[in-house]
């Protein structure tokens, strides 16, 4: 519970710094997923 309080805090402070890079990750590497399998 204490870890989510900690990570919208941190979000506060920081918004959208970290997450925009890993959500811009996380996509890049669903789509090669997607293309390798098809």
């Amino acid at each position: 519970m204490s870890g989510s309080i900690e990570f919208s805090h941190v979000c506060r402070r920081f918004p959208h710094r970290k997450k925009a890079q890993q959500t811009q990750s996380n996509h890049r590497d669903h789509s090669v997923t997607s293309g390798t399998q098809r």
